[in-house]
Order: structure tokens, then C-alpha cells, then sequence
């Protein structure tokens, strides 16, 4: 029934696949979604119900990869995957803190900017009323 085609080319009855469909999807494709609503349930118990997004999806993750990996125990830490932990965490502090100090140093130049920009319409202004009083008083005379 589905394969059946009008003269044009066009399906004779196309909202009959998607209805199909749907109804195929519906049957078979909510198993992994309830597994999530289950598993997210026993993540959240009431100490941690004030867990943010991506709080939540952290525990999904390391839950997923025990899940996935074991318990652990096959697998071992050594001293060289500690160490370039450190340095990772040690060169993305030392970029922060560049980063930080960049950020600082353009606010400072930005306030220079504008503390010089009110200054020059100070000055523009008073010399501006200079010019005004002088002309009103070159009209007088």
C-alpha cells in the first residue's frame, strides 16, 4: 500500500507512511529514553536535587563510562598520566591568569581613553564659550 504511486510520481497515500512510521517509532523507541529518566532518578537523591545541568550531565557521564569501562580495577594510573594531568592543569591556570592580566590591562587603557576624551570636550568646551563671549562682545562694542 505504501508503494503505491499516483501518475505524477507523487506517493497516492503519504500521510499513511508517517502515520506508520510514528506509530513503529513510538512502539520500539522509548526504551532508552525511560532507562535515562530511570537512571537520572537514582542520580538525583535529595542531597542533590539542586544539581545544575551540567552537574547532572558530569554524573551521567562518569556513570556512563563505570557503565561502560568496569569498575575500574583493570584500569591503572600511573605517575606519567598524573603528572600530565598537573601540567595541563598547571598550563590552563598559567593562561588564565594571562588572560586576566590582558583583560585588566585593556580596562586600565580604556578608562586612560576615556578620562583623556572628557578631558579634550572640557577643553573644547570652555574654548567654545571663550569664542562665544568674545564674539558677544565684539557685537557690543
Amino acid at each position: 500500500v505504501l508503494s503505491i504511486v499516483q501518475c505524477d510520481g507523487y506517493p497516492k497515500y503519504p500521510t499513511l507512511s508517517k502515520l506508520v512510521k510514528n506509530i513503529l517509532i513510538r512502539s520500539h523507541g522509548n526504551n532508552d529514553v525511560e532507562c535515562d529518566f530511570s537512571i537520572n532518578c537514582h542520580l538525583l537523591t535529595e542531597e542533590r536535587t539542586l544539581l545544575s545541568e551540567k552537574s547532572i550531565n558530569g554524573l551521567r557521564g562518569i556513570f556512563d563510562a563505570v557503565d561502560f569501562f568496569g569498575d575500574g580495577a583493570g584500569h591503572k594510573v600511573t605517575v606519567d598520566i598524573i603528572v600530565e594531568v598537573v601540567q595541563w592543569r598547571l598550563n590552563s591556570l598559567f593562561y588564565m591568569l594571562i588572560s586576566t592580566n590582558m583583560l585588566h590591562a585593556f580596562q586600565k587603557s580604556a578608562s586612560l581613553y576615556k578620562e583623556e576624551l572628557s578631558k579634550m570636550k572640557a577643553v573644547a568646551a570652555t574654548q567654545e564659550q571663550e569664542s562665544e563671549q568674545c564674539e558677544k562682545s565684539k557685537l557690543k562694542k
